[in-house]
């Protein structure tokens, strides 16, 4: 199975691995169909967005993985790198202060976004089931 494609992110700016994707496997079912639509969301921001081919980055660089030691390869300016050994997604390395900071930002406020969603998803529930 290939690799999760990192993509740059239209919305929050950040490069990352997607933390989910639809997609369409090709005929012999190894890899992605680029001529079908390919939506991801995001790990940083959690947007959602089409991608194609021509938007996944090349993965030039590289990082040891500080839990398992594996050698983890990412393009170049990477805000999240995913290990392919224990699955962690680790802190770019090449990420300056301010872009920790911007980045810290982001997720906690995609994380307070995701929470707001799940709890009027469960208000939403409770009302129908009479609660």
């Amino acid at each position: 199975m290939a690799a999760d494609p990192y993509t740059h992110c239209p919305d929050c700016g950040f490069i990352a691995p997607p933390e989910s994707m639809d997609y369409t496997l090709p005929p012999g079912h190894d890899g992605i169909d680029w001529d079908r639509p390919v939506r991801l969301t995001c790990i940083c921001c959690h947007a959602s967005h089409l991608i194609s081919a021509g938007d996944v980055l090349a993965r030039d660089s590289a990082m040891t993985c500080h839990r398992c030691g594996t050698a983890a390869h990412h393009p170049a300016g990477a805000a999240r790198v995913q290990c392919p050994g224990c699955g962690l997604f680790l802190l770019g390395p090449s990420l300056t202060q301010s872009q920790r900071d911007q980045l810290a930002i982001t997720e906690g406020l995609a994380g307070i976004a995701l929470r707001e969603t799940w709890k009027a998803a469960k208000d939403r529930a409770a009302r129908r089931e009479g609660r």
